[in-house]
């Protein structure tokens, strides 16, 4: 290969890589990294996806498929959020005084809460717990807890246009994030 080739190659790769994390960082990645294991998804107008979802939208909710099982959320009222995981009961209830969402209830059949606010992120909805505090713009950061015992930190990156979705919107893109 000629050095001509060369830096053509160089350049070209470059260039992909460019256009790779300009598509990336375009504000509609929601991303978690704990333990060495990133998790995120892309919010556009129509599907949610990313390695382990792929959840289109619908009128009232989500549905499609979280780590590769069947999922269906809705929400008819905003206030309520029924459906199913894998054929487990999805069922949150949600209270939102302006500042905070806080939602409790089953997710995929385990117990569980979640509250999002301007300054922490803290859920339990699957088998691990997350204590987050907001850090810098849209970043939290803290730590993760799983039922194997292993306390992990843990960031999150929320995109701009999460911050526009409705609450029980927010609560189901969050569960299905964080249920891990």
């Amino acid at each position: 290969m000629n050095a001509e080739s060369l830096l053509l190659s160089t350049l070209l790769l470059c260039a992909c890589a460019a256009e790779r994390q300009a598509q990336r960082n375009d504000g509609s990645y929601l991303t978690m990294n704990s333990r060495g294991e990133p998790s995120g998804m892309r919010i556009d107008p129509g599907r949610v996806f990313g390695p382990n979802f792929d959840l289109d939208v619908t009128p009232t909710g989500y549905r499609g498929t979280l780590q590769g099982a069947l999922t269906m959320m809705s929400s008819d009222d905003g206030w309520h959020v029924t459906g199913s995981r894998d054929g487990r009961p999805i069922d949150l209830h949600l209270a939102f005084d302006g500042v905070t969402i806080r939602a409790t209830g089953l997710f995929a059949g385990r117990l569980g809460r979640l509250e999002i606010d301007g300054a922490i992120i803290s859920s339990s909805v699957g088998r691990c717990g997350f204590d987050l505090k907001r850090r810098a713009g849209l970043h939290y950061s803290g730590q993760r807890a799983c039922a194997d015992g292993v306390i992990a930190p843990a960031d999150l990156e929320l995109p701009e246009v999460f911050t526009r979705l409705p609450p029980h919107r927010q609560v189901m893109l969050l569960a299905a994030l964080l249920f891990v």
